[in-house]
């Protein structure tokens, strides 16, 4: 199919954090970006991070600009490719250690982010 008249996709799917490969900087990350029609391989560059944190209640905010790449993918994306700018806002509240304090390592038992990007995609 012509690329310039591929249908827009419209899907609802799944985040999956992929470790990093070799040579991978420290403001890299890796995703696969999973739904029924296939997966796509999205590499993350963070520009800027900002971060709050209340200790009385646990409850954070952060933001992350970003830029990201489509690095290929599986299925329907087998030959996808793709870049653009965005960003993820997370609000969330941090999990209690058993004297009461937040724990940082702890799984979060309460987040919601909103992630956004502009961009290009083709496959």
């Amino acid at each position: 199919m012509d690329a310039a008249r591929a249908p827009a996709f419209n899907g609802v799917g799944t985040i999956v954090e992929v470790p990093n490969q070799p040579g991978d900087g420290e403001d890299i990350f890796r995703d696969d970006l999973v739904f029924t029609q296939g997966t796509l391989h999205l590499v993350t560059t963070n520009l800027d991070f900002e971060f709050s944190f209340i200790p009385q209640s646990c409850r954070f905010t952060a933001s992350v600009q970003q830029t990201g790449e489509i690095a290929g993918g599986t299925g329907l994306f087998a030959e996808a490719s793709g870049s653009g700018a965005g960003g993820v806002v997370a609000h969330g509240t941090a999990a209690r250690a058993a004297d009461g304090s937040c724990d940082a390592l702890a799984p979060t038992p309460h987040e919601v982010d909103r992630i956004s990007s502009t961009g290009t995609l083709t496959y």
